[in-house]
């Protein structure tokens, strides 16, 4: 069983703590940008279910966030060499860092998140999206 087939399993049984340990090992000894997006995704998605049951989960998930958001440049350029669809993807850790913040009113990480997130989609429909997101915060 591989480690997706054992977070699936322990997320359909709601073991939410020995589905992100697994991730949480996958990302430290995987390779390859794609595969390490995908990791993120899963453990950010993992992490944030958990929101209601785990006072602290929202700190572990905006870590994964944090880290995936970092990795996103690399990811961008793989994405766009094999597929030219980077901005068409849907990336939770962007959606997901921007909730929490807003959620705990914390706009200053907000602020920065954004800015990140706007020269990442720069020249793009998304860089505008974005651009609206952070006016409403200033």
């Amino acid at each position: 069983m591989n480690y997706k087939e054992k977070d699936d399993a322990y997320a359909t049984d709601k073991k939410w703590d020995k589905a992100e340990n697994t991730l949480a090992k996958h990302i430290r000894v995987t390779d390859g940008v794609s595969n390490l997006h995908f990791a993120y995704n899963s453990i950010i998605g993992y992490t944030y279910k958990q929101r209601k049951v785990d006072e602290y989960v929202l700190d572990r998930c905006l870590e994964y966030c944090f880290e995936d958001i970092q990795l996103l440049p690399k990811f961008k350029k793989v994405c766009n060499n094999e597929f030219n669809d980077f901005e068409t993807l849907t990336t939770p850790s962007i959606g997901r860092s921007i909730r929490i913040f807003k959620d705990k009113k914390i706009y200053n990480k907000l602020k920065r998140i954004l800015d990140k997130i706007i020269d990442l989609y720069r020249g793009t429909e998304k860089e505008e999206y974005y651009q609206k997101e952070l006016a409403k915060i200033k």
